[in-house]
């Protein structure tokens, strides 16, 4: 009897600690889930709590408005170009009316770009000593090389119901081994034709319109 109760006595030692160790682990394991799981929740509190179809049209609207957003951050511009489609150099002469602001910064600076490379928009401004400028008569001189193109003004939105009373050059002369062109008032305007769209295939939306010297 004395050797029984020693034995058992050796045996419930062994089963009093191995269950404490299990609880201890099975605490540390919930801590360690409970933990991760704090730090993971903040980052998704920002998900809406919907189903599939829900979270669809919510993110389908929040495309449609970025969209919206970018359109409108889009600046229209209307390029007016004369194209010398002849084999000789030409010379042309534009006046800028009065808009109470600098001439070539109410047009922009005359630029150039090879006339089979429009749809590129690479234009390329010309040096001051590229044009002469009359400030007191608002005038600008370029010569133009066969196979270029002159980018006389660079201005808003453009739309075809518009008509030339307020176009900003007043008076455009082009001469060149053909004669010459003498436009004033509505004729400058009149004289540009628009190029069909789609005319660029990136960047912001642009209309061209073109007057040819053949």
């Amino acid at each position: 009897m004395i050797a029984d109760k020693r034995v058992r006595n050796r045996r419930r030692p062994t089963t009093a600690c191995t269950r404490p160790r299990i609880a201890l682990i099975s605490c540390a394991r919930r801590s360690q889930i409970t933990g991760s799981s704090r730090r993971v929740m903040p980052s998704v509190r920002w998900l809406p709590a919907c189903g599939r179809d829900e979270c669809m049209r919510y993110v389908f609207t929040v495309l449609l408005l970025l969209l919206a957003v970018t359109l409108a951050a889009c600046s229209f511009s209307t390029d007016f170009v004369v194209v010398n489609a002849s084999e000789q150099t030409i010379e042309i002469t534009y006046k800028v009316g009065e808009t109470g602001v600098e001439p070539l910064v109410a047009t922009g600076k005359p630029a150039t770009l090879a006339a089979s490379q429009l749809s590129s928009r690479e234009w390329q401004e010309l040096s001051p000593a590229q044009y002469a400028f009359d400030r007191d008569k608002r005038e600008v001189t370029v010569s133009l090389n066969p196979g270029l193109a002159l980018r006389v003004y660079q201005g808003g939105e453009w739309s075809e119901r518009e008509t030339g009373a307020d176009f900003i050059l007043k008076e455009l002369n082009i001469r060149g081994a053909q004669g010459e062109v003498i436009l004033r008032g509505d004729q400058v305007y009149k004289s540009f034709v628009a190029v069909p769209k789609p005319f660029y295939a990136f960047g912001p939306p642009t209309t061209l319109l073109t007057l040819t010297y053949k």
